[in-house]
């Protein structure tokens, strides 16, 4: 499994970015340390 999701972030750099982007804020938003 972990190869196959290894794999799926080289061929999608962008997206797996744009998700780690994602779930950060959504992790900061949490915390309280983004006030939107």
């Amino acid at each position: 499994m972990s190869i196959f999701n290894m794999d799926f972030i080289k061929k999608n750099k962008i997206l797996s970015l744009m998700a780690a982007i994602a779930i950060l804020s959504f992790i900061l938003e949490k915390a309280g340390m983004i006030y939107p």
